[in-house]
């Protein structure tokens, strides 16, 4: 009588186990499913700014975006005297030329449930925008 009552305590904990894995496994999967849609929703708007590059934010169901034009100067580190490394003369001339330009490119914040994601394009010149809206 005792071996039964241990069988079936020993059956109970096995299937509460595995009800309790069942659980865990369909919420992962769910989570899963919900970063695969955002991710194809972010992928499908990159490749909508890429063929209308002055689609500059928007809502779409529950999908909202925003693409910012940004930039930077390719030479930032004023700490480090190139010049005093003797490279030449010829180094510092084109120094002096990368201090002047910017690095530019542009990035799509894509936000859905609460989560965003932001992916950098590359700079299109036929795009104008400030600083998005």
């Amino acid at each position: 009588m005792i071996e039964v009552l241990v069988a079936v305590l020993v059956l109970g904990l096995v299937v509460t186990a595995s009800l309790k894995l069942v659980a865990l496994s369909h919420r992962g999967l769910s989570e899963v499913r919900e970063k695969e849609i955002f991710l194809n929703s972010a992928a499908k708007l990159q490749i909508e700014i890429a063929q209308d590059p002055l689609n500059l934010f928007g809502a779409n169901d529950d999908v909202s975006w925003n693409v910012y034009d940004m930039s930077s100067p390719l030479w930032l580190d004023e700490t480090i005297n190139i010049d005093a490394l003797g490279f030449g003369d010829n180094l510092s001339k084109d120094l002096a030329q990368l201090r002047g330009r910017e690095q530019r490119w542009r990035e799509l914040e894509v936000k859905r449930n609460g989560k965003n994601l932001t992916l950098f394009l590359p700079h299109d010149p036929a795009a104008v925008s400030d600083d998005g809206p």
